[in-house]
């Protein structure tokens, strides 16, 4: 729409910034309409104008936009290098806002690779600095940022008080996607510490909000835990349901890591039900997309294989 006819009047101009900000916007609609290749391609475009011409803080930006969409598909790696670029490139324009951002994708991708104590440091540091500046979407993400990691460490008292006061503050300044992200976070935690029907009436909620947002990389991931949970409460049916649900949306916008979660949890769940056979060749495509994707995970669904064909 509005962005591809932004971009052809800017070329028509030889109007080279304005090119680079159409192209951003294009690849951020991209980005939550689910087309990530496409997506990955429209922001390096971007990056490669905003770093021949400027300014610095929309390079800084375009690195970011890039590492997220290539930290969507599972391409960690890169992703930490785009992220650390764009720490250096935010800190030398003096762009407070961007440091903290990409604070933020630093400790999302370590601890995606399973680093939560490197990733809780990280969001330390992004959280003072969105208070620094009042940045309240940014604290809400921050909040919502450890609120995992102290999930990931164990520490589930603390991940729900993290996630609460990310809820809070989403809800204060109508962030709607900061609102989904904050329950879906407070759902896993309470997950975490037992607490089940409240895990999963919190993920339902998220899923309503991402279905009304068209955040299909939301919904993908609220029927992924949504699954998981179920599976926990022995809803086996349920869980298979919303799990290949998860997995055909993850499919459509080519998230590889929302792919390998929804296709392992559906394993375990199709274990549950007698269904070992068909577990095991679920669990060896999980296996491979976490593979491509160099993910911890990876190690944890090799054991399960081992058991299984034993």
């Amino acid at each position: 729409g509005c962005y591809e006819q932004a971009l052809q009047i800017a070329r028509e101009a030889c109007d080279r910034r304005g090119e680079a900000e159409a192209l951003s916007g294009l690849g951020a609609a991209y980005y939550l309409g689910g087309g990530l290749k496409r997506a990955c391609d429209l922001h390096r475009e971007a990056l490669e104008i905003f770093s021949r011409v400027g300014p610095r803080r929309r390079e800084a930006d375009s690195l970011g936009n890039l590492g997220l969409a290539y930290f969507a598909t599972g391409d960690l790696r890169n992703a930490l290098i785009l992220f650390d670029q764009q720490l250096k490139a935010a800190r030398g324009a003096g762009d407070r806002r961007g440091e903290s951002q990409a604070l933020g994708g630093l400790g999302t991708t370590h601890y995606a690779t399973g680093d939560a104590e490197r990733a809780a440091e990280l969001f330390n540091q992004q959280l003072a600095i969105t208070r620094e500046i009042c940045d309240r979407r940014g604290e809400a993400s921050a909040l919502g940022n450890l609120g995992s990691a102290y999930a990931a460490l164990k520490r589930h008292r603390q991940a729900i008080a993290f996630h609460e006061q990310s809820l809070l503050v989403a809800r204060e300044i109508g962030d709607r996607r900061g609102e989904a992200s904050a329950l879906g976070g407070l759902g896993i935690a309470e997950y975490l510490d037992g607490n089940l029907s409240r895990s999963i009436e919190l993920l339902n909620k998220q899923l309503r909000l991402a279905s009304e947002l068209g955040d299909r990389r939301g919904e993908a991931i609220a029927l992924s835990n949504l699954g998981e949970a179920c599976v926990a409460a022995g809803d086996y049916q349920t869980a298979i349901d919303m799990l290949t649900s998860a997995f055909n949306i993850a499919s459509q916008i080519g998230d590889i890591q929302a792919q390998a979660n929804a296709l392992f949890n559906l394993s375990l769940a199709l274990d549950q039900t007698g269904e070992r056979k068909q577990a095991i060749a679920q669990a060896e495509i999980a296996l491979e997309l976490f593979e491509i994707a160099e993910h911890p995970y990876a190690q944890i669904v090799r054991e399960r294989l081992v058991e299984w064909r034993r």
